[in-house]
């Protein structure tokens, strides 16, 4: 059961589309979105256990005001197994395909940018409930 959703994602837009979108598909959830990777550690620190699923971009930045950095989603995801010492359940979207086949080798579900809303939440579905 998904009660829990963290989004990280630096576009602005595409947070709070996603954001909505969870929302809607998931709506007994509580959605919680950011967009750097200390403000991600800071959420996930306030918790005493995995969000239910964490949504990451490929790349975000490390702080505010910073440039993205590229492959930042493994940065955090890495993070979060040494916090909980527990693989967390995490989707990556991503606009190249070295992120997704390096989330594929890490047997992290990813998949590339562009086609649309629908098939991460279908993905996120299909994870959660395994």
């Amino acid at each position: 059961m998904i009660d829990s959703i963290l989004i990280v994602e630096d576009d602005t837009d595409l947070r709070l589309l996603f954001a909505f979108a969870f929302e809607d598909a998931f709506k007994e959830a509580e959605v919680t979105a950011c967009y750097t990777k200390d403000q991600a550690v800071k959420l996930a620190r306030q918790r005493k256990s995995h969000f239910s699923l964490y949504v990451l971009d490929g790349n975000f930045p490390e702080n505010e005001g910073e440039p993205e950095a590229y492959g930042a989603c493994f940065i955090f995801y890495d993070k979060l197994v040494a916090m909980y010492e527990s693989r967390p359940n995490v989707i990556i979207y991503t606009g190249t395909d070295e992120i997704k086949e390096e989330a594929e080798r890490r047997g992290i579900p990813a998949f590339i940018k562009g086609n649309g809303i629908e098939p991460i939440e279908e993905l996120a579905r299909r994870y959660v409930s395994n």
